[in-house]
């Protein structure tokens, strides 16, 4: 039997394919979404209370460049971003704005913001959803797959609240 989670991802990854299979002609044929990079990946809790609820889950993200800065003889790219990460009540959305340096094909950044979570009412706590400070830190590496750009990416997703870090592994592609 499927469960719910299952059918999301499999929605989700059916979602994804078909946006990336048809991304080389929307590229061409539109220039308004230039600056946009869609995300399907992983989510690996650091902490015990994140893995009791399931090593891996499923995580999916958008970014879109808002504008290129100058700082000093950097122009990094200023981009906002939202992923989201949900398994079994516990949950992540963080909202941050970032600073993407590109150095040829890698790219690191580092944002911060706003995270939305929510912890499952398990372990003597109570069942909350709450925002708090999120920020991210990673590092990535841009390519393309025959006409489609795409990307692969680490990054460490933190909160004020420990519970909430982890690890997110991440491809994409980038329009």
């Amino acid at each position: 039997m499927i469960t719910q989670m299952q059918r999301k991802g499999l929605l989700l990854g059916t979602l994804v394919s078909m946006l990336a299979a048809t991304a080389p002609a929307q590229v061409q044929d539109w220039d308004g979404i230039k600056g946009l990079k869609l995300r399907l990946g992983a989510f690996l809790p650091a902490s015990t209370e994140g893995r009791d609820i399931a090593d891996v889950m499923l995580a999916i993200g958008f970014e879109y460049k808002i504008s290129e800065l100058t700082l000093g003889t950097r122009r990094p790219d200023l981009t906002l971003s939202l992923d989201y990460v949900d398994r079994d009540g516990f949950r992540l959305l963080p909202l941050l704005v970032n600073l993407v340096e590109t150095s040829g094909r890698w790219y690191y950044t580092a944002g911060i913001g706003i995270n939305f979570s929510r912890y499952p009412a398990i372990f003597g706590r109570p069942s909350d959803g709450n925002s708090r400070f999120g920020f991210q830190l990673g590092a990535g590496y841009n390519a393309t797959l025959g006409n489609v750009p795409v990307f692969g990416e680490v990054k460490f997703l933190g909160t004020d609240e420990s519970r909430f870090n982890g690890f997110g592994i991440y491809g994409g592609v980038r329009f």
